[in-house]
């Protein structure tokens, strides 16, 4: 077998793309051929995003291995720069990024003996100019894979929640690991039985507890729960849950309340993949305070990866999910919509914008800017790669993007579909006090109706077949936005 052996530590300076101009905000695609993605980004105390990009062999929609990872830094005018690893015999990705009790970075992910199934632990603590202060590797090779979430600090050692996997990954496995400031394993609990879904980790407000959220813990007869145990990993009690599903994000709203987001079933839908993006927020007993839904009938609507809320501000709460999920490879047809907006502290809408509309997309996290905007990583699809592309937008504090850069990803306060359309258009906007308007080529009025929050339908089937023009009016008379349709 062979030893796994720290050969070099290499950092370089690589310009991905063409550097974009100056701004408060922004668009950026990672485009290049190989098989890509970002788990987690954080902000520095200079405003700058740091993220991390893994990569991956082979295509997307294929079997693939790890290769390498590396560290993309976005400043606040948008320009780029890279920072590099390498590993003597080692391939590696990396999971999650987050601050370090040394007043850096703690990088946790994934790593294998190159061309072996060994499979490692990898952490690394890096100064606050990515250059590495130690590195360790953990064998977990008795595992095919595993998932990383963001660890906790408390009292200068780092709680580290983790998931395993074994071949083929039928369930997983819920694992908690003490660490100390060197990467050192200090403890560390193996859920007995496999769980249905991913688990999310949270401490409750002052740090005694470590609540875990899934399905299917010991016990729970395969139900949605919430598993409490203490610091130590002695397990204390079983709560029934009414929302959890794979992708789950939690974070404390107030001392006596946090926010819970994940992607449900709408309430008495028939169909039950009609799923929409939930925010539910709750006490720390598990009473809902308040629970709402964005998304609409026969479409999927689903969270985030990673992360799919995030706040800086609790009366000023992003959100990020995807609009007409696709199962499988998406067809150079297939479209979908991010659909990011915010909320107030009792969860009210302040506005929900729809972005893209014309590639199939995956959403991965949206993090808080100090600004008051928001940075969102998407992966685009790419037909002729066949492979996902990062997209990162950096928005403002109304979720628009403005300046001076060609945008390529449209921004729209309504969605209009089907598009073609036969009988029935629908409308989906979160608008207030809109109306909508049906006009032909030659400008002649044809309908016009009072929108609704949410869907508003058109009838169409007294309207003869050609283009025509569809404006969004607001109660003052304001022209907000205008798409084409056309009628079969």
């Amino acid at each position: 077998m062979k030893k796994l052996i720290l050969f070099s530590v290499l950092i370089g300076l690589v310009f991905w793309a063409e550097i974009v101009p100056a701004q408060n905000t922004f668009e950026f695609e990672l485009d290049y051929s190989t098989r890509k993605f970002s788990n987690d980004a954080i902000i520095d105390n200079h405003g700058n995003v740091i993220t991390l990009i893994s990569e991956r062999t082979n295509t997307d929609y294929s079997p693939s291995d790890l290769t390498k990872a590396y560290i993309l830094k976005f400043n606040t005018n948008g320009d780029t720069s890279t920072y590099r690893y390498y590993f003597n015999d080692t391939t590696f990705n990396f999971s999650s990024i987050s601050p370090s009790v040394h007043n850096g970075y703690l990088i946790c992910g994934i790593a294998k003996l190159y061309e072996t199934e060994q499979t490692f632990l990898l952490l690394m603590e890096v100064d606050t100019a990515f250059n590495p202060i130690w590195v360790k590797f953990h064998d977990y090779s008795n595992y095919w894979a595993f998932g990383l979430k963001k660890p906790f600090i408390i009292e200068n050692k780092y709680l580290v929640g983790l998931t395993f996997c074994g071949f083929p990954c039928t369930g997983d496995t819920p694992v908690m690991i003490w660490i100390d400031g060197y990467g050192n394993i200090l403890q560390q609990y193996i859920h007995p039985i496999l769980t249905y879904s991913s688990t999310n980790f949270m401490m409750n407000h002052d740090s005694t507890h470590i609540w875990l959220f899934n399905k299917g813990f010991q016990g729970s007869n395969g139900q949605d729960a919430r598993a409490v145990f203490d610091t130590s990993f002695n397990f204390i009690r079983l709560d029934s849950l009414p929302f959890t599903e794979d992708y789950i994000t939690t974070k404390w709203h107030t001392d006596s309340t946090f926010l819970f987001a994940t992607d449900y079933v709408r309430p008495n839908a028939e169909d039950p993949n009609d799923r929409e993006l939930y925010i539910v927020k709750y006490d720390s007993l598990l009473n809902i305070k308040k629970a709402v839904f964005f998304g609409a009938l026969d479409t999927i609507d689903q969270s985030a990866y990673r992360q799919t809320i995030d706040f800086n501000n609790p009366d000023s709460v992003f959100f990020v999910g995807l609009k007409n999920l696709h199962i499988g490879m998406p067809n150079p047809m297939t479209v979908c919509w991010v659909m990011t907006g915010q909320v107030d502290a009792e969860l009210n809408l302040r506005y929900l914008r729809f972005l893209g509309g014309n590639d199939y997309y995956l959403i991965y996290y949206i993090i808080a800017t100090p600004d008051g905007g928001s940075f969102i990583c998407v992966t685009k699809y790419n037909h002729d790669t066949k492979v996902y592309n990062p997209v990162f937008i950096k928005l403002n504090n109304e979720g628009m993007l403005v300046g001076t850069a060609i945008n390529t990803m449209q921004i729209k306060d309504a969605l209009v579909y089907p598009n073609p359309v036969t009988d029935k258009l629908e409308i989906e906007c979160y608008l207030k006090d809109f109306r909508i308007q049906l006009f032909d080529i030659s400008g002649k009025l044809l309908i016009e109706q009072e929108g609704v929050i949410g869907k508003t339908l058109i009838k169409m089937d007294n309207v003869k077949s050609g283009s025509y023009i569809i404006q969004i009016i607001s109660k003052n008379g304001k022209q907000i936005e205008s798409h084409t349709v056309i009628k079969y």
